[in-house]
């Protein structure tokens, strides 16, 4: 599952023709700056990286992982893929759960 994007910050106005942007937004002539992923299943991250390879300004994945017990070697293996394929993003965490 992929969390909200939110694009990079503009002083000017959106790109895109007016009337077109008052029918679809002005969210979609936006390029996305950071993502969340909610999820720390390697199939789930497989599946998303062509996506993620198609934003050229991506600069950060924040991780999260919803699974609790054996969490941590699950997300440190997404974490691991994320940064491997992707190596001029930012991959941070979030939701892991404390065990002990």
């Amino acid at each position: 599952m992929i969390g909200p994007i939110f694009p990079e910050q503009r002083t000017t106005s959106p790109s895109g023709p007016t009337w077109l942007r008052h029918l679809l937004g002005d969210d979609y002539f936006q390029t996305p700056v950071a993502v969340t992923l909610f999820t720390d299943d390697l199939n789930d991250i497989t599946a998303v990286l062509p996506l993620l390879r198609k934003l050229p300004r991506l600069k950060e994945i924040l991780l999260c992982s919803p699974s609790c017990g054996n969490a941590i070697p699950n997300y440190l293996k997404a974490k691991e893929l994320l940064e491997q394929e992707l190596p001029n993003v930012t991959v941070t965490g979030f939701g892991i759960p404390i065990v002990g």
